[in-house]
């Protein structure tokens, strides 16, 4: 898979969560603000090391797809648990 594609399904993927996280919309309504926010960071995060990667695949290409193989082996390590806040 190119990078290009790759970038194109982390636009896609940061558009989804962005409208399922603003208010809670499609979330648990629990779930921690800053829990939300460490998820928002890390999938911006990866659209901006996939456009790196894009553009180090235009100097040498095996520089930009050891990039996005490092970001796919990124997303295979356990995350962070989600922190819930408790209702009152």
């Amino acid at each position: 898979m190119s990078p290009k594609r790759m970038l194109t399904h982390a636009f896609a993927w940061v558009w989804m969560w962005l409208y399922a996280s603003h208010n809670h919309r499609l979330v648990n309504k629990y779930l921690d603000e800053g829990f939300i926010a460490h998820l928002t960071r890390r999938y911006l995060l990866t659209i901006a090391l996939y456009v790196v990667a894009i553009l180090l695949s235009l100097w040498q290409g095996n520089f930009g797809l050891l990039l996005c193989i490092g970001l796919t082996l990124m997303y295979l390590l356990p995350s962070r648990a989600p922190m819930f806040n408790c209702p009152p």
